[in-house]
């Protein structure tokens, strides 16, 4: 059981209950009293698992989706998986991943649980990473994009599997869901501290929009980005941000010209394999655009 005697727990609930609008006496209304609901808020009291559930409830909010919020690292078995999936990709053993990918889809099959289905999806997309042909079952695809689109408080956790999941969704499902995203996160963002994430997961979006020649969301995604003040500490954001409105907003000779410039930084910072990767995608993207 969690222990909600914590100043994170406090802290998130104050949030949420701004966020939806509620004052402390109507929260509290029947449930405890609004002293003691200012003070769990403040981190000075420890109440009641069943009396959380209860101000949750009147919120419409899930315990699960409130634990996911406030504590985003929760959840260390994931985080394993992560680990297990990562060493297989980074060589390349494909193999290995689809059977990794066929057990945890055949157990989410048999008892639905949440867990199952990210597992899966994860696997899943750092296949079609590598195996652009690879066949993932409608209904992980389903359930997954299910699941994202019905997401109320973005936290780190839920963009870690959005921007993990993205290569197997959809792209008008991307779409819809980076806009949900992006108007929730920059919402909470001076409370959450998700905003690294949040660009790395629409900046995701849109190189993979990008490269299913769907230029039109890969510019509404990049639109989406531009009312973000992206950290001038975060050079590979703002590199990738500034190479991608250049693609799709520039004449093609200017573009080039202004990316090779970029590629040439990333040269600089002897970062030779990404600046190379880079002007590889640059070529392909205009050669796809031509064809």
């Amino acid at each position: 059981m969690i222990d909600f005697n914590s100043k994170d727990f406090g802290k998130s609930f104050k949030t949420l209950r701004l966020d939806r609008g509620y004052s402390i006496n109507d929260l509290a209304d029947n449930i405890l009293s609004p002293s003691v609901l200012r003070k769990f808020e403040e981190g000075l009291v420890d109440p009641s698992f069943t009396k959380v559930l209860m101000l949750l409830d009147r919120m419409h909010l899930g315990a699960d989706e409130f634990i996911k919020f406030s504590l985003p690292n929760y959840f260390p078995e994931y985080k394993a998986f992560l680990v297990e999936v990562g060493e297989s990709y980074n060589n390349n053993d494909v193999k290995t991943m689809k059977r990794i990918y066929q057990r945890e889809s055949d157990l989410f099959r048999e008892n639905s649980e949440f867990f199952y289905l990210i597992a899966a999806s994860t696997v899943a997309a750092l296949i079609k990473n590598l195996e652009a042909n690879f066949v993932v079952e409608k209904n992980i695809i389903d359930n997954l994009s299910d699941y994202l689109m019905k997401v109320e408080i973005w936290g780190d956790f839920q963009i870690l599997i959005f921007g993990n999941c993205s290569m197997i969704i959809p792209s008008k499902t991307i779409y819809l869901i980076s806009k949900e995203l992006f108007h929730k996160t920059k919402k909470l963002r001076s409370i959450n501290d998700n905003l690294h994430n949040t660009i790395a997961a629409l900046e995701n979006g849109i190189e993979i929009t990008s490269d299913r020649r769907e230029y039109e969301l890969a510019k509404e995604l990049l639109d989406l980005l531009s009312d973000f003040n992206i950290p001038s500490d975060e050079l590979l954001l703002r590199f990738k941000f500034s190479f991608f409105k250049n693609l799709f907003f520039k004449k093609q000779a200017e573009a080039i010209k202004l990316n090779n410039q970029l590629i040439e930084t990333l040269r600089l910072m002897n970062s030779n394999q990404l600046a190379s990767a880079y002007d590889e995608y640059m070529s392909t993207f205009y050669q796809n655009k031509l064809s």
